[in-house]
């Protein structure tokens, strides 16, 4: 029984340990996501994922005239 409950804890921790890995790994992708719907200003002045005033969608066809 001790043997299954340490296999237990040793996969939980190893589990923990890699979704922590994946959402720091996924956070900058989610940012950049986020920051091409937002303003300028509000790139450098919010650190949310997501716009908070409005969603912005000119920097794509910007892109593609550049």
């Amino acid at each position: 029984m001790k043997r299954k409950t340490k296999r237990l804890l040793v996969r939980t921790l190893h589990f923990l340990v890699c979704a922590l890995i994946a959402v720091l790994m996924a956070y900058p992708l989610l940012w950049m996501l986020g920051a091409s719907f937002k303003e300028n200003a509000e790139i450098y002045n919010n650190a949310n994922i997501f716009p908070k005033a409005q969603w912005v969608t000119t920097a794509f066809a910007d892109g593609w005239r550049g």
